[in-house]
């Protein structure tokens, strides 16, 4: 749930309840303070900066992983036990329902999905922007996971050898991966560019969603036997990255934008100022 925290705070803080500002109004400072003194921070800065805390401790959980299946020690026990279930030949009357629920991580599938909403929304707004967020975090999410997987080769759980630097490109999960930025990455591009009345329920529901996507998907690929568990964990890890990273700069192209906008007001303000002193009557 690190991932849910982190698109709770990369949104706006937006309070549905309470008027808007009044746009002549200055900022509230310290007493005795000249209320234009002082340079004003934006709101985006500490959403920022919880963000790049957030990536920085799914990064060091994808680390810890990767260590432990390197070694061969820790999570690879659970990785041999859920192998030696064998799910499939017990329980085979599920498969369907399962079978159903594992698309819901297929990159072809949920990518078809996700370009018709956030298409829709880009076309409501008359927009590039949602487009693009939604493009770079996919084409983000395969080139990142795409070099793990070459670089990793872990095998299939088939083989029963659950190390890494053999044949394959099983670690990590590319279904896992998917469903936690295809799905949380819609529900915030909704929250963020669709005008919903309360983006922060909006994007609490959205975190509930992909979560049951993500467990869904992890079930799954435990049944037909098709990546270990670590496979799965290390692809929610990396998904729940590309989208904290897609957020950020999402984020961050926002602050850039008040900023060059703020630095053009002031200097038409002072251009004013100027041209008023020029024809004040002597």
């Amino acid at each position: 749930m690190t991932s849910a925290k982190a698109w709770l705070h990369a949104l706006p803080d937006v309070d549905s309840s309470s008027p808007p500002p009044d746009k002549g109004a200055e900022a509230p400072g310290p007493a005795g303070a000249d209320p234009g003194s002082g340079p004003r921070r934006h709101p985006a800065d500490g959403q920022i900066r919880r963000g790049l805390v957030s990536l920085g401790v799914l990064t060091g959980l994808l680390a810890v992983v990767t260590i432990q299946v390197a070694t061969g020690t820790g999570l690879v026990r659970l990785d041999v036990a859920a192998h030696n279930l064998d799910l499939e030949n017990h329980w085979s009357r599920t498969w369907v329902v399962l079978k159903v629920l594992e698309v819901l991580g297929q990159r072809g599938p949920t990518a078809l999905e996700a370009l018709l909403v956030v298409g829709w929304i880009a076309r409501w707004r008359r927009d590039w922007r949602p487009l693009l967020v939604l493009g770079g975090g996919l084409l983000t999410l395969n080139a990142f996971v795409g070099v793990l997987k070459i670089v990793f080769e872990r095998g299939k759980p088939y083989y029963g050898n659950p190390d890494l630097f053999t044949t394959g490109m099983m670690f990590p999960s590319g279904h896992a991966s998917n469903a936690v930025l295809t799905w949380g990455i819609v529900g915030y591009i909704i929250a963020r560019y669709a005008r919903v009345r309360n983006p922060r329920r909006w994007l609490q529901w959205t975190a509930v969603v992909t979560t049951g996507v993500m467990i869904a998907v992890g079930v799954a690929s435990v049944y037909y036997d098709t990546h270990w568990v670590t496979d799965l964990v290390a692809g929610w890890i990396a998904g729940g990255m590309v989208l904290q990273a897609t957020v950020l700069v999402d984020r961050w192209v926002d602050r850039r934008e008040a900023a060059a906008l703020a630095e053009r007001v002031v200097s038409l303000a002072d251009r004013a100022r100027r041209r008023s002193r020029d024809y004040e009557p002597v």
